[in-house]
């Protein structure tokens, strides 16, 4: 099937020995394509023959700098850097509503925003193909997003769809916080539909109900009752 043969080449960025136990953080670097089956090594480990895969280059005039104080019009078209930069807005936002905990969190968990993209917007800032395609994989994976578009995006070596599908995640969301923290794939998670919501209220109203009606008090008080006759 298309893309079985995708992977994804790390690189260790700090390692950690904390008594029996290990701990490894790892940073991606690439997108590989296996060129042929991996083969067990002597080593006991297997070894395949793989290549880079990187996005399609973009344009230089969908990477020139934004000005401070340039209004969209002056622009036919909404370039790669601008959607860049309505994205890093957004996320600030994101980031903005997250308490001291859930933010130290997702931090560990996504990591920062690229380097490039912390500066202040003005002239002096000059993005590159890489760059926008470094954003457009953190957003990725930065956001809940639903795992088939997930896994369709990871594929695609198209920068610009993969940001503003990004982008049209985080401005639909709105005031709702959207961000990949642990736990956040679970059905129960507001952020995954409305529906997970409601169905999550309707079982904590049915538990409510059940309490005051003293159902939970027969069964309970019938299963101490069976106990109490098997001891006599």
């Amino acid at each position: 099937k298309e893309g079985e043969n995708l992977g994804v080449c790390m690189i260790v960025e700090d390692f950690r020995q904390l008594g029996p136990a290990s701990q490894a953080r790892m940073v991606g670097k690439s997108r590989v394509r296996l060129l042929e089956p991996p083969q067990l090594h002597e080593g006991g480990f297997e070894l395949g023959r793989f290549q880079a895969m990187f996005d399609t280059p973009l344009p230089l005039n969908e990477l020139a700098p934004v000005l401070e104080g340039e209004s969209e019009e002056a622009r036919p078209e909404e370039t790669i850097a601008q959607i860049a930069l309505k994205c890093t807005e957004l996320m600030s936002r994101q980031i903005d509503m997250l308490g001291p905990g859930s933010r130290y969190v997702f931090t560990q968990s996504c990591g920062e925003l690229p380097a490039v993209f912390r500066r202040r917007p003005g002239s002096a800032i000059a993005f590159t193909s890489p760059d926008m395609e470094v954003l457009s994989f953190w957003l990725l994976g930065a956001i809940i997003m639903d795992a088939s578009q997930r896994t369709r995006l990871l594929q695609s070596t198209d920068t610009r769809e993969r940001l503003l599908a990004c982008y049209g995640k985080m401005q639909a969301a709105g005031s709702k916080n959207v961000l990949n923290l642990p736990g956040s794939d679970s059905w129960m998670h507001p952020g995954q539909s409305s529906w997970s919501s409601i169905v999550l209220l309707v079982m904590i109203f049915a538990l409510l109900v059940a309490k005051a009606s003293g159902l939970f008090d027969g069964i309970f008080g019938r299963q101490r009752g069976m106990q109490t006759t098997r001891f006599m």
